[in-house]
């Protein structure tokens, strides 16, 4: 069950007040209520003038608007979905076709489940509609028994606003914030048909460092993958570092997180990403510094928590979880050298 208010939303949440809250939810009812307005009566000298009527549904917004949605796993808890406005065109109801539109906007959907969990779900929000399109607006989510599924759809309109993201805090227990629908990132540039096929040159020995969940800075230097696999610990940050043949800023290097999204390429071996404030690494990429992409190749893979092994990638290609917002686990990178 949904309930829905207009009322400012509270600067904070009482924890100790939730259960009140549930208790008295309702379900909001509306009647539609038609009132012909009629101006006098009509004078029998007059020419009637002829009638138009408009539809009474008309599309007012072909292909204006664009949508991504994501699934997210949301164990028993108390949690908080708020609109992640730090990269996006905030909506402060600009004028679009006439009226008002609120977006950017994330819409909240919790989908069945056939399992024990239960959800119940309280929206705070400035608006009538079902977006949540303000900083502030807020929709409180109860979950007990078992894990449920959310649905996170965020909307905007391509002419006007960048896209909005999802951020959910949970509420109780350890923090943690997650953000998901991000905005694409950008797309590189496409590579020729010779750049398309498989990588030459002779692998070069490259040590990788990470700084993971709880483990701090770890570095490999072994072939295959870097990380904990199977442990469930996330990467903070990372650095790709030749040890033959090439010089550190030769390679180059960028990552995604819930914080900074997509960062600027890094090089000469220095760390991309955060420490020490919790935050995963959801996506990466590699490739060859200008001066070197003839001779050069990166092939790239990522084991992420949920989403399993995404790639082979290369030379600066996204490698991007099939659910967004999925934790990095680990990273296999081979930097393949050709002859000068």
């Amino acid at each position: 069950m949904q309930s829905r208010r207009s009322d400012p939303p509270p600067a904070s949440f009482d924890l100790g007040s939730f259960e009140d809250i549930l208790s008295d939810f309702e379900a909001d009812g509306a009647s539609d209520q038609f009132e012909e307005v009629v101006d006098g009566p009509p004078d029998p000298g007059a020419t009637a003038a002829p009638e138009t009527r408009s539809p009474p549904l008309r599309q007012v917004a072909a292909g204006e608007i664009s949508a991504q949605a994501s699934i997210v796993s949301v164990d028993p808890g108390f949690y908080a979905v708020r609109p992640d406005m730090s990269e996006s065109t905030t909506s402060d109801g600009v004028e679009s076709g006439g009226s008002t539109e609120p977006f950017p906007g994330v819409q909240v959907t919790a989908l069945p489940t056939e399992g024990a969990g239960s959800i119940v779900l309280r929206t705070v929000s400035s608006t009538q509609g079902p977006l949540l399109c303000k900083a502030a607006d807020t929709v409180l989510v109860k979950v007990a028994g078992e894990a449920v599924r959310l649905m996170l759809t965020t909307y905007w309109r391509n002419a006007y606003d960048r896209p909005t993201a999802a951020r959910i805090t949970r509420l109780n227990g350890d923090p943690f914030d997650l953000v998901v629908g991000t905005a694409a990132p950008e797309t590189p540039a496409p590579m020729s048909a010779a750049r398309r096929t498989a990588p030459t040159g002779r692998p070069i020995r490259t040590e990788i460092l990470l700084h993971i969940q709880q483990l701090g800075d770890q570095r490999f230097t072994a072939e295959g993958w870097a990380g904990r696999i199977g442990q469930r610990l996330r990467i903070e940050a990372l650095a790709v570092r030749p040890l033959e043949r090439l010089r550190l800023r030769d390679i180059e290097y960028k990552v995604l997180t819930p914080a900074t999204r997509d960062s600027e390429w890094v090089s000469n071996g220095e760390l991309c990403g955060t420490w020490g404030r919790g935050l995963p690494i959801t996506g990466f990429a590699v490739r060859p510094a200008a001066g070197i992409r003839v001779r050069c190749d990166v092939e790239y893979e990522g084991s992420f928590f949920q989403s399993g092994v995404i790639g082979p990638c290369r030379n600066g290609e996204m490698c991007l979880p099939t659910i967004p917002g999925d934790p990095l686990a680990a990273v296999n990178i081979r930097i393949l050298v050709g002859d000068e």
